[in-house]
């Protein structure tokens, strides 16, 4: 069973943001070293500081409400196609100044925003979609939140 990380974030004025993502790993172990290459990764594109990772094991037996999000950090709102053929998103905390381009768009081409998706692809141990964990195919769109 794949693993719900939730990454947690703390922007300059002490607040704090969450976005969960899976991991493959089916265990802590495997799941702690898929969050040891995805962490520097975030770090490089995100400037809100990492505060901390918490790795859930759930049992999917019950159905839960979706918790809702907050509202208040600045983010990216990215979309992208997954390997299931349906659109998510995938929202980035705080986006670093090198990746927003004019007119509020999202450098989809920069390096580190690559190796972050790259870490979503269907050969590595990073998953959206926490219900049924998929990969992502494609960048569809990737825009600053205004």
């Amino acid at each position: 069973m794949a693993l719900p990380v939730t990454f947690t974030f703390r922007d300059s004025l002490a607040r704090k943001t969450t976005r969960t993502w899976v991991s493959v790993g089916t265990t802590l172990v495997a799941a702690l070293a898929d969050v040891a290459v995805l962490a520097p990764l975030i770090d490089a594109i995100s400037q809100g500081g990492l505060q901390k990772v918490t790795i859930t094991s759930e049992d999917t037996g019950d159905a839960f409400a979706a918790e809702a999000g907050s509202n208040v950090d600045e983010n990216a709102s990215i979309t992208v196609l997954a390997a299931d053929g349906r659109n998510y998103d995938l929202d980035l905390p705080m986006p670093a100044t090198v990746l927003r381009l004019a007119g509020g768009s999202i450098d989809t081409a920069n390096a580190d925003f690559i190796a972050f998706i790259d870490a979503f692809g269907a050969a590595e141990n990073w998953r959206l979609n926490v219900f049924a964990p998929t990969a992502i195919s494609s960048v569809e769109k990737a825009l600053l939140d205004t």
